[in-house]
C-alpha cells in the first residue's frame, strides 16, 4: 500500500515539474509547441477569447505582461496595425499577433 502511494505521489511530482511555464496568462489556453525551422527554434503559444471585446482587452494586457520577461532591448509596433508587437530581449525575440478567424 505504501508503495502504491509513493508511486502516485512521484507521478504527480514528475508531471508538476515537467509542466512548462506559460508566457500568455490571459484568455483560454489552446496549445503550446516548439518547432524547428532552418535550424531556428520557435515556441508558439495560442490563447483564445470568448468574444471580440475580450480579445481586444486581453491583447492590451498581454503586451505589457510580456515585457516582464526581462529587459526589453527594442520594441517595434505598427501605428496602423497595433495588433502586431515585436519585443527583442537579450536571449530571444517575441512577436505578439492577433489571429482573426
Amino acid at each position: 500500500m505504501l508503495f502504491i502511494l509513493l508511486f502516485i505521489f512521484s507521478l504527480i511530482f514528475i508531471f508538476a515539474i515537467r509542466k512548462k511555464t506559460r508566457l500568455l496568462h490571459f484568455g483560454t489556453f489552446r496549445f503550446a509547441k516548439t518547432i524547428t525551422h532552418n535550424q531556428h527554434r520557435f515556441y508558439l503559444e495560442e490563447v483564445a477569447f470568448d468574444n471580440r471585446q475580450q480579445a481586444i482587452h486581453g491583447y492590451f494586457q498581454l503586451a505589457p505582461a510580456l515585457q516582464n520577461y526581462g529587459k526589453v532591448q527594442e520594441t517595434e509596433y505598427d501605428f496602423f496595425d497595433f495588433y502586431s508587437v515585436v519585443l527583442r530581449f537579450d536571449d530571444c525575440t517575441m512577436k505578439l499577433v492577433r489571429w482573426q478567424v
